[in-house]
């Protein structure tokens, strides 16, 4: 789906987080936004997922606008910042959890996005004794398991090792084939630019190509 960000605006505590941003994002465009810790990557991730209000300005997500017609974009995958999950639960046991909720998918589905992610094997760990990179996997896998037509990806490759690099590289890869609308954002240049039809940045709340 098509996303139109017009003169966007966002102010935390007084201080002005993202000034005045305006983007159009074709529908199955893979757009990575470059950024370092703390520019603002996250927060825009946010209001377009309806998960953060923003000051002034406008986000509209195919013919809908976010926080007037919509709280939350439909059909949305959402990775961002450090995943939360329940830490006496199962890897496996939380995606059933987050699953009942929609009831859109089943026991196959989810054993395929665990298959994807490589947890498998650990698939009835409690979270609680996963890694950094196991943890961000599983994010990555509630993100996608839905089959969602838009997907906002902050930082996915955060904590990962080189294995779990390749394997969001190719969801992503995977995703622009199959006509997702991919948003990423990364302070790693060289992932975005394997991944990205094209990339912005973000320095001081200012959107740049």
């Amino acid at each position: 789906m098509e996303i139109i960000i017009t003169n966007l605006t966002k102010k935390l505590s007084g201080r002005t987080i993202l000034s005045n941003i305006s983007l159009t994002i074709p529908k199955g465009q893979v757009t990575g936004i470059a950024g370092v810790n703390g520019s603002g990557k996250s927060v825009l991730l946010k209001c377009i997922a309806g998960l953060m209000p923003y000051n002034n300005g406008e986000i509209k997500v195919g013919d809908q606008v976010i926080g007037k017609d919509i709280e939350h974009p439909h059909h949305t995958g959402v990775l961002i910042e450090t995943p939360q999950f329940i830490g006496e639960f199962s890897g496996k046991e939380n995606l059933q959890f987050l699953a009942a909720i929609q009831h859109l998918i089943g026991e196959k589905e989810i054993q395929a996005v665990l298959e994807t992610v490589d947890l498998v094997a650990a698939q009835n760990d409690k979270f609680k004794r996963y890694s950094l990179g196991m943890k961000q996997r599983l994010g990555i896998a509630q993100a996608i398991m839905e089959n969602q037509t838009l997907l906002l990806l902050d930082e996915p490759t955060n904590a990962l090792d080189e294995k779990g690099i390749h394997i969001i590289t190719d969801i992503i890869k995977k995703g622009k084939i199959e006509g997702k609308t991919i948003i990423v954002t990364s302070h790693d240049r060289d992932f975005l630019d394997d991944v990205s039809d094209i990339q912005y940045r973000l320095y001081e709340g200012v959107l740049e190509q």
